[in-house]
């Protein structure tokens, strides 16, 4: 058979097909929901365990970076803020780490003419922005002098508070704005697609870290990048060394009478942070809609033989008619497949996966 023949009986069958779909509505309607709904259940899920499991974060190498922690094993605290006392201890492993930076992410009031919202603010030591390979997309990026102690009142925007509160007006830069009882200057916007966070929101405004007051307040997350091969284990290994130096030298937790409330540090992996505790719940319901998926694709099924039985006299007749086994099996697939792409098209992939789209006495100036 010549590909125009071919083309020809599809045409036919095809014709044939949309037929007797229409010529019983009530299986019609019952197959197509069945498939719509077993497909967009599924679909659905996939997007959410497709950006917090199956895709990487939005950061080059982004499995070499790391959080790290203080640990309090003896009373079960398992992440506690750390000091830029312990900072400055835990930086000084440059065989492991290749960067490392301090940051406290918070809540602000942003107060704009006219209008005041919540949002999230980082203000980090030098290089956490270089770290995640945030790039200004309009203004500049911080340089090592915003650091300076009477330089630290300058600000970058994310990409979306840009647009949102100041209308993307390019004359911004260099303007200024108030979050909370703070005036910055607007030195830059990050580009459209970069994001970071390691609490509820994403983090809208950027600003260097202001001298730090006390020095072994626990106030602070530490972000750090791995040197190549160099894996979690290792890291664990050398900050573990380096918290028993701290305890041994300076004991930086003891209980309100001298207790031992075994300090210690811990390395996490950026990636098991922010979605570790919904990796196995997300395995569970993908496995459980699948089953959805397979459940829809049996009851399809039996409607389609008990739609058969009333059909075998015609499927006689055109097999006395001379319709081979293969035709009329063919016919039959051409009616399933076009309940399927029917049932499909009923549910938009793109419009199931937006919904889900996206898819952390000393200054600051001597941490350079």
């Amino acid at each position: 058979m010549s590909s125009a023949e071919w083309i020809g009986v599809l045409r036919q069958d095809l014709r044939y097909a949309i037929r007797q779909l229409r010529s019983n509505p009530g299986f019609t309607v019952t197959a197509l929901l069945t498939i719509a709904l077993g497909i967009g259940a599924t679909t659905a899920i996939f997007s959410v365990t497709d950006a917090m499991i199956l895709r990487p974060l939005p950061y080059p190498n982004s499995n070499h970076l790391v959080l790290v922690w203080d640990t309090l094993a003896k009373i079960g605290v398992r992440q506690m803020p750390v000091s830029a006392e312990d900072f400055d201890a835990f930086r000084t492993n440059i065989h492991i780490f290749q960067s490392t930076a301090a940051f406290q992410q918070e809540d602000r009031n942003l107060i704009t003419p006219g209008s005041a919202e919540r949002v999230s603010a980082i203000s980090s030591t030098p290089g956490l922005l270089d770290m995640l390979s945030g790039v200004s997309g309009i203004g500049r990026s911080f340089t090592q002098d915003d650091w300076q102690p009477d330089r630290t009142s300058v600000a970058i925007l994310s990409h979306s508070l840009f647009m949102r509160r100041f209308s993307g007006d390019h004359a911004v830069i260099g303007n200024t704005f108030r979050p909370d009882d703070r005036i910055y200057t607007i030195v830059g916007v990050l580009g459209k697609d970069f994001q970071f966070s390691t609490g509820t929101g994403s983090v809208e405004i950027w600003t260097p870290l202001p001298p730090v007051t006390d020095y072994r307040k626990q106030q602070f997350q530490v972000l750090a990048r791995l040197n190549p091969g160099i894996d979690i284990l290792t890291a664990q290994q050398a900050i573990t060394a380096t918290a028993r130096r701290l305890e041994q030298t300076t004991h930086p937790y003891r209980g309100p009478n001298g207790e031992d409330l075994g300090y210690t540090a811990t390395v996490i992996s950026l990636y098991n942070q922010l979605f570790g505790s919904f990796r196995r719940g997300t395995l569970i319901l993908m496995s459980t809609v699948m089953l959805v998926l397979l459940i829809a694709c049996v009851n399809v099924a039996n409607l389609l033989i008990a739609r058969g039985a009333p059909r075998e006299k015609e499927m006689a007749v055109r097999h006395v008619l001379g319709a081979s086994r293969i035709r009329l099996v063919r016919q039959w697939l051409t009616e399933a497949a076009l309940l399927v792409f029917c049932g499909g098209s009923a549910c938009s992939r793109d419009k199931v996966s937006k919904t889900f789209r996206r898819q952390p006495e000393r200054n600051c100036t001597e941490w350079d």
